[in-house]
């Protein structure tokens, strides 16, 4: 399709009219001559880029801007693809009694109770635990009955008490220590031994000093 003329070749094909009009009307013979045209130009075509003559003071026009290119072609997203078909509901086989469980009870064995403190005390061991305590019940005893006679039977309590509990903490370690060492070990046996008599001479020498006073202490209120 042919270019339209704008509006600045418009105003200059006037303005070159008006110049040959006026050379024209001049009394020079020679500006009076036919003004011949340099060339033609159809109707519907555009003008040729103006020429820098001297008396020219149209202003040249803007160059046209560049056509913006056209927009890049974006294809369209794809479908997201279609749903699976739901599964139809099934009800689950029948196993059948071949395959079903069958519970047999098993009669579980009663556990066999505990035997009593009397049947778990060693009565031959501690027995002779007891024999050889006999030498060390002695010297206890006079120690406890001195004490009671000077400090009175509280001091004498008190002395025999705090023995006491220590030598049973240690008789109970030693204890368990020989149940848990191996049967061939003769040490953890011996030392086990030697804290039982060791009790034994602390509890006799206490049984055969205090109480038969405190009693009659605590009864008749004189001391013996």
């Amino acid at each position: 399709m042919p270019e339209q003329p704008t509006g600045a070749d418009e105003q200059r094909a006037r303005h070159n009219l008006l110049r040959a009009h006026r050379a024209y009307a001049a009394p020079d013979t020679e500006a009076r001559k036919a003004i011949e045209p340099t060339a033609v130009i159809p109707a519907g075509e555009p003008l040729p880029p103006r020429s820098s003559t001297p008396g020219d003071t149209l202003p040249k026009p803007a160059p046209r801007p560049p056509a913006a290119p056209p927009p890049a072609y974006i294809p369209p997203a794809p479908p997201p693809p279609p749903s699976p078909p739901a599964r139809p509901w099934t009800p689950a086989p029948d196993p059948g009694p071949s395959q079903g469980y069958l519970l047999i009870p098993i009669p579980l064995e009663a556990p066999a109770p505990e035997p009593r403190w009397w049947q778990r005390v060693r009565w031959v061991y501690n027995g002779a635990c007891i024999l050889a305590a006999m030498p060390v019940t002695g010297p206890v005893a006079w120690v406890l009955a001195d004490i009671r006679d000077s400090q009175g039977l509280a001091g004498a309590w008190l002395l025999a008490a705090v023995p006491l509990v220590v030598v049973a903490t240690l008789d109970n370690a030693r204890r368990v220590e020989a149940e848990a060492a191996h049967p061939h070990l003769w040490a953890p046996k011996i030392r086990a031994a030697a804290m039982r008599t060791l009790l034994w001479a602390v509890v006799i020498a206490t049984v055969t000093t205090l109480p038969v006073e405190t009693v009659v202490l605590v009864l008749t209120g004189v001391r013996p």
